[in-house]
């Protein structure tokens, strides 16, 4: 939409040559001249608004010396006419450069949060080659409630996918808890069960800490994880889904697939007595890429109410890297959507070693 840009220079060129190629009993330029800084002021800067109402007043200073000899009476009327819409415009466009000036000081400070609460994991963990893409459904704040970690450990290499009930910077202190006990867990917990329990005993102590009681609503309520590892060198993968879409597997000829049904177990923090979660086992193939994603991504709907189907749209489709992966996808659901989306999104990509 740049072009938008050119409309208040091109309406006063257009009052300009008006005044000359169009009789005077035809043909007035003042409402043009007032219309143009109102309307640089909606879609241009501040610099420019404060240009176009200069020119418009001297265009119509102009106008009014060459068809009426100053004659004073219309004169101050047509001018002032002008003059006043481009204070006006001037004053509007001040006041919308410093909202934006706020919300920038308010990204900045989001994005400084993201980079603390959820920094970018190396590209290389362990045998893996890996990428990650976010984007919250506040887009003023880049930060929300879905998560993601991977971290190299003595095991192998282990990952957390999640979702904090709720959005926005409401539910920024869930996922930074959830992803301290996450980082201290993956290199004590001697197996998969006994990190998910990990998880689940952080969330609650905090619950109980905040809330004085056993309640889910204390931090935020309850958490979908899919919480996985994998073996020292890459070949087999082991993983829970706690209330959370499994992960997905695009090999090498391009054929997308999930590694699991979607009936996994309870999210975190709603039961504390609920039994070991199911732990999946799959051996992965070689140079495979690896998807984990939120519902933010599988519950993305089009204008007709459908849902994004990642393995209908991967499907025959083949990437070098993770970060192509995940570019593509999220791009993808943009297009789905057209744009409107209500939840956060989260994803995390990785490649299998070669063999």
């Amino acid at each position: 939409m740049r072009w938008v840009a050119w409309v208040p220079p091109l309406i006063i060129a257009v009052a300009f040559a008006g005044d000359f190629v169009i009789p005077g009993g035809y043909w007035s330029s003042t409402p043009l001249l007032v219309a143009a800084a109102p309307i640089a002021a909606a879609v241009s800067s501040l610099r420019v608004t404060v240009l176009t109402a200069v020119a418009a007043a001297a265009a119509g200073a102009g106008d009014v010396y060459e068809r009426f000899q100053l004659h004073r009476r219309h004169f101050d009327g047509v001018l002032t006419a002008v003059v006043i819409a481009g204070l006006v415009a001037v004053a509007s466009a001040l006041v919308r450069h410093r909202r934006e000036l706020a919300l920038a000081a308010v990204r900045d400070v989001a994005a400084a949060a993201q980079r603390a609460v959820l920094p970018r994991p190396s590209a290389s963990v362990g045998p893996f080659t890996v990428a990650v893409r976010y984007e919250a459904a506040d887009d003023a704040a880049e930060i929300g409630g879905d998560l993601y970690a991977v971290q190299d450990t003595r095991w192998g290499v282990r990952f957390l996918v999640g979702d904090v009930r709720g959005k926005g910077m409401g539910a920024v202190g869930a996922v930074a808890l959830l992803l301290g006990a996450f980082r201290e867990a993956a290199d004590t917990a001697p197996d998969l069960a006994a990190l998910v329990r990990s998880l689940e005993h952080s969330l609650r102590r905090e619950g109980e800490r905040r809330g004085g009681d056993r309640s889910i609503d204390a931090v935020e309520g309850f958490t979908t994880a899919l919480v996985g590892e994998t073996s020292p060198d890459g070949a087999l993968l082991r993983f829970a889904m706690l209330g959370h879409p499994p992960p997905l597997l695009l090999d090498r000829s391009g054929h997308a697939r999930w590694l699991a049904d979607w009936e996994g177990d309870l999210p975190l923090s709603t039961n504390l007595d609920a039994p070991p979660p199911r732990i999946h086992r799959v051996e992965l193939p070689s140079e495979a890429l690896l998807l984990l994603v939120t519902d933010g991504v599988t519950e993305a709907r089009n204008a007709a109410g459908e849902f994004y189907d990642p393995v209908a749209r991967l499907a025959g489709r083949r990437f070098r890297t993770p970060r192509q992966l995940v570019d593509w996808v999220a791009e993808d659901v943009h297009r789905h959507t057209v744009g409107r989306r209500g939840d956060d999104m989260a994803m995390l990509a990785m490649r299998c070693p070669a063999p």
